[in-house]
């Protein structure tokens, strides 16, 4: 178990990361897409959605600045999907 931050009711709770995973195409790489369980028996809502985990070499320098055109429409296919 992890406390994670969870998307859909916005509170901080105990979830579980499923351990099997599928890999994704992200920025001509293979990245990891893992699902996530908020966990209802901490007072959670139960919901799932997905994680992505990438190499430490593809996050950007610190002195870049991200903007909404290095964000937008850059989400590994499948991330959203069931």
């Amino acid at each position: 178990m992890t406390i994670k931050y969870c998307p859909h009711c916005n509170k901080i709770g105990k979830t579980r990361v499923l351990s099997d995973y599928e890999q994704v195409p992200w920025r001509g790489i293979m990245v990891k897409r893992r699902r996530v369980i908020h966990l209802i028996d901490d007072g959670g809502c139960g919901q799932t959605w997905y994680t992505v985990e990438l190499p430490f070499e593809m996050l950007p320098d610190e002195d870049h600045d991200l903007n909404e055109e290095d964000v937008e429409g850059n989400e590994p296919a499948g991330l959203h999907s069931e």
